[in-house]
């Protein structure tokens, strides 16, 4: 292989921190008299203020880390950022996230990150596959793409670009949206509220309110609701959303804390559900182009109930941390199909349910460990059932379907970080893992037709291995130069 790309790279390396030597070597003349001196120091502290970065804390790591120093490509979006752009949905946050583009499926969100998508297939709006780009809401994985479509009472947002496997719970190519509810604090009482107003009849609030019971015991409540009208003629593209949301702290000492989790929500309304408009080939063809001539049936109701349960012991040379998490998710979504045979109008009556269970376990290694080390388990188990029954004019047709996707998972891994110098560390990580999808489908097209249940059978994903190998090196207090290879896979049902 040549040796002039590797030199060039080696000369642009040299340049860059010749460069930045340079910048740090500049000073200002020193003044003959005490008055310019005075202004002197005055005008370094303001130019020094000025060039300051903010220190980011992150937990992308699985601990708390200045963003600087964490070997990730990663984009962070605080509390603060959030209310100055008004972003109140996943959706709109990412809007201006680099290399990130959101979409609206029937399974609900699919995000993508530097072109890294999500392809898989879908039975009757029911994904059959876990996500290329992961969502966790307080450091539990859901195969849920719809999950953390509300941002309320969020701390900070972390998306992580590429795979993230021997880091994480989920086996996600594309990277990982990590969503960080805010926690109680002991030291303040503090209360927070918003409200909005805007065209479709838009009406948003929010609120939080924190308590410190005790030197020990402290608890925060928040809620959000949203609701405005239909953009779609028939109603469609509407929102009547409720989310609540306590969390509370019990910390008996500076080495143990326990943070419990019960969130609920509700999403009423339409939604994007039957919100399809008529086709064009071009805007002007139309005189509205949110015109829609399908039924739009009846609103739906869903419920979403989470319970997690955090908890951190700082055992001294390393912390351990426990997260049990349980996820209920059931409800009704009804949609009018037009048979485009005889051009008779059925409404198609969905039930559906979700239920999510996962576990984590990890140690990390405390910061002045001579090097830093995380081990952890993981364990997640989900069923996910939808069943359709159709009606004509309130009647019951006889034709239904059922489908039901399960997904297990347990992996375990390792990550270590070792330092060959002040400056310059090697990185590696390792995950086995083990994955099983399953899918069973009933579907009656016909009144009278014998049922004919089909079960694919169940795909197994055992000990799939993956891992991280890579470098980094300080090239000042603020900036590092690192560089990864990481591998992951996705499981798809059949």
């Amino acid at each position: 292989m040549s040796k002039r790309p590797i030199i060039i790279l080696l000369s642009l390396i040299v340049g860059f921190i010749f460069i930045l030597g340079s910048f740090s070597a500049l000073s200002a003349q020193e003044s003959t008299t005490q008055e310019s001196t005075t202004q002197e120091s005055k005008k370094k502290e303001s130019k020094s203020d000025e060039f300051t970065l903010e220190e980011i804390t992150v937990t992308a790591e699985k601990r708390s880390e200045n963003q600087q120093k964490v070997p990730i490509a990663m984009e962070t979006i605080n509390a603060d950022e959030m209310k100055t752009l008004g972003k109140t949905s996943l959706t709109t946050l990412l809007e201006d996230i680099p290399d990130a583009v959101i979409q609206k499926y029937p399974d609900g969100l699919r995000v993508t990150l530097r072109g890294m998508s999500d392809t898989s297939g879908t039975f009757h709006n029911q994904s059959m596959s876990a996500p290329t780009v992961a969502i966790n809401v307080d450091g539990v994985f859901s195969n849920r793409k719809d999950q953390g479509s509300a941002l309320y009472d969020i701390d900070r947002v972390e998306v992580l670009y590429g795979p993230q496997s021997t880091m994480y719970s989920s086996n996600t190519p594309g990277g990982i949206v990590n969503i960080v509810s805010a926690n109680p604090k002991l030291d303040k009482f503090a209360v927070t509220g918003t409200l909005e107003g805007g065209n479709y009849g838009l009406i948003h609030g929010e609120g939080s309110v924190n308590v410190p019971i005790s030197s020990t015991l402290a608890l925060r409540a928040a809620f959000s609701a949203i609701k405005h009208d239909g953009y779609i003629s028939n109603g469609g593209g509407d929102q009547d959303n409720k989310s609540g949301r306590i969390k509370v702290l019990f910390k008996p000492s500076e080495q143990l804390s326990f943070v419990a989790t019960g969130e609920y929500s509700k999403e009423g309304g339409y939604g994007n559900f039957s919100s399809n408009v008529t086709a064009f080939v071009k805007q002007s063809d139309v005189s509205d182009p949110w015109t829609s001539t399908s039924e739009i049936g009846s609103p739906q109701n869903i419920k979403n109930k989470r319970f997690t349960l955090n908890m951190d012991w700082d055992m001294g040379f390393a912390s351990l941390t426990v997260i049990p998490s349980y996820s209920k998710r059931d409800g009704t979504q009804d949609q009018a199909v037009t048979d485009p045979m005889s051009g008779v109008t059925f409404e198609d009556k969905t039930d559906m349910w979700n239920n999510e269970k996962s576990l984590e376990m990890r140690m990390v290694s405390a910061s002045d460990f001579f090097f830093q080390w995380i081990v952890g388990a993981t364990y997640y188990k989900s069923e996910d059932y939808q069943g359709m029954n159709e009606y004509l004019n309130d009647a019951y047709t006889g034709k239904y379907r059922e489908n039901q996707n399960n997904e297990k998972q347990k992996s375990v891994y390792a990550n270590i970080t070792y330092p060959l110098s002040d400056t310059f560390r090697l990185n590696a990580g390792y995950r086995l893992n083990w994955d099983e999808l399953s899918n069973y489908q009933i579907e009656v097209s016909q009144p009278g037709q014998p049922v004919t249940p089909s079960s694919s059978q169940p795909q197994n994903y055992d000990a799939k291995p993956d891992y991280k190998i890579g470098f980094e090196y300080d090239l000042g207090a603020d900036s590092m130069l690192y560089a990864n290879y990481n591998t992951s896979f996705m499981a798809q049902s059949m």
